[in-house]
């Protein structure tokens, strides 16, 4: 856990107490789902099974005492609406024995249970029938009612205590649930108690180890950033004298490039002057060599007239001042071309 990143502790963290909080969850569904079981039990099948057995015990005490009545009456329409009205105690009965409690009853003691009862039935309705063919000759009223004193009582007394049994089955399935129930409630308030308890102290613990770990990094982090901080100050400060010093050095460019372009213009200026000088030397030159040409022919024209002896002292004397007009002018131009050559240089 040393190692993990933030992001990792606060998910395992979390992951933690959804995973507490779903175990919970399930618990509560488990104990939630056992008693609506239980409930049920009590709802669907024992107390309806209470309620039609009490019914068919009530319904019985009445048809023995219509019995009774149907024994001492001596009237025959008297003797028919007692049967009818046995008749109708007896299909309410049938209704609850054959639709009704085979439907509660599925446990396998319960459908015994059923078995036996529907027995006691059975006995009681022939003892009944027997009592009642007596009983509808008014001459043997106490042959009939000693029958139904010896014969149908008991046979009462069995189908009685056959839905009592069933009552009491009933009663005590009835009674189980309800302590399934009270067992499943009080194992859920204990259980989520202690969920609880131990999901707040997991995630304190939790909470605790992350906020620890998660100190040590930032207290880290923050010392790693504080030292970072003084090496970039320090940097900066280098950096800033650097600059200063780069500034400096740029100003000095600045100037020496400034004295350099200075410098270059009067190059330019001075190149400018030297080509002129040149084109100048040019024209010079060609006129020396016109000069000289000409000269040249001067002293050729005055060797002939040397030669042929025909001059006159006149015509030496101009050709002599001929020559050293254009000997002068050579030399000037050549002192020309020496300062020009001296410039350029």
């Amino acid at each position: 856990m040393k190692n993990w990143t933030i992001g990792k502790r606060i998910i395992v963290g979390f992951a933690s107490v959804i995973l507490i909080t779903a175990i919970l969850g399930i618990f509560a569904y488990t104990r939630v789902a056992t008693i609506r079981q239980q409930s049920d039990i009590i709802e669907n099948q024992s107390i309806p099974t209470i309620q039609a057995c009490t019914t068919i015990r009530g319904n019985l005490k009445t048809y023995l005492q219509l019995v009774y009545t149907h024994v001492g009456s001596s009237d025959k329409q008297d003797m028919e609406n007692i049967e009818s009205k046995m008749k109708a105690l007896s299909a309410d009965i049938t209704q609850a024995m054959d639709s009704d409690l085979p439907k509660l009853l599925i446990t396998p003691e319960g459908k015994a249970l059923l078995d036996k009862t529907a027995e006691s039935r059975a006995n009681f309705r022939k003892v009944a029938t027997a009592v009642l063919e007596v009983s509808r000759n008014a001459t043997e009223n106490a042959k009939a009612y000693q029958m139904a004193r010896t014969e149908l009582d008991p046979a009462t007394d069995a189908y009685i205590d056959a839905q009592n049994t069933l009552i009491k089955y009933a009663k005590a399935q009835q009674e189980k649930a309800s302590k399934a129930i009270e067992s499943a409630i009080n194992g859920s308030i204990i259980g989520i108690l202690v969920g609880l308890a131990t999901s707040v102290a997991i995630g304190v613990a939790i909470a605790w180890g992350i906020i620890t770990s998660t100190n040590k990094v930032l207290t880290h982090v923050a010392t790693s950033l504080g030292a970072g901080s003084t090496q970039i100050v320090g940097a900066t400060e280098q950096l800033s004298s650097t600059s200063q010093k780069l500034a400096e050095g740029a100003s000095e460019q600045a100037a020496s490039i400034e004295e350099t372009s200075s410098s270059m213009e009067e190059m330019t200026s001075i190149v400018q002057q030297n080509t002129n000088s040149v084109q100048d030397s040019k024209t010079l030159t060609t006129d020396t060599r016109n000069t000289t040409l000409q000269s040249v022919e001067s002293v050729r024209e005055l060797k002939q007239s040397v030669d042929q002896a025909h001059l006159s002292s006149k015509q030496l004397t101009e050709a002599v001042q001929a020559i050293k007009t254009s000997s002068d002018s050579i030399a000037k131009i050549i002192k020309t071309i020496d300062e020009i050559a001296f410039q350029t240089n």
